[in-house]
């Protein structure tokens, strides 16, 4: 993932996230988890994503009331389950933030979106979260420490050096 304005001024933070199909190298030399497929997770952000390339995913939504959880893991969560949809090429979803979740899956071929997260939620104090959906609980907390978010901000801090570099 390529992210774009993490450490500016910006009000808007612009991530483009490659989506590999399972027959791609892509997905073949990394773990399926390396793209969080397959794994009931939300989002402490405001995200709008658009499919830019490919067939696009499909994923399953679910939603739930923050408010109502505590957050630790194996706690019981209510969810509503609202069925799977297909993110087709020049769509554009709305992920609200510690609300929705969501169950994304490798698509037919590869596949390219670009998400725009607002800056304001992407420094949420809200946890994050990945879920068991079958049983309705939490199953573990997603840390900005964790090794993702980590290669994300390095990787974001690089390209806005280069682009701070080509704008002298």
């Amino acid at each position: 993932m390529l992210n774009i304005g993490e450490n500016c001024s910006l009000l808007w933070r612009v991530r483009f996230a490659v989506w590999p199909a399972p027959d791609d190298y892509l997905f073949e030399q990394n773990r399926p988890r390396a793209f969080f497929y397959e794994i009931p997770h939300d989002h402490n952000f405001n995200l709008l994503t658009l499919c830019i390339h490919g067939p696009g995913y499909e994923t399953d939504f679910y939603g739930y009331d923050h408010i109502a959880v505590q957050g630790y893991v194996e706690e019981s969560v209510a969810l509503k389950n609202f069925g799977r949809h297909h993110l087709k090429p020049g769509e554009i979803w709305y992920y609200e933030p510690s609300s929705d979740i969501h169950i994304q899956y490798p698509p037919a071929d590869l596949s390219m979106s670009m998400n725009i997260l607002d800056r304001h939620t992407v420094v949420s104090k809200n946890e994050q979260f990945h879920f068991d959906v079958t049983n309705g609980t939490i199953t573990e907390k997603v840390s900005r420490e964790s090794l993702t978010w980590r290669v994300m901000d390095h990787v974001c801090n690089a390209f806005n050096d280069i682009l701070g570099k080509a704008a002298l």
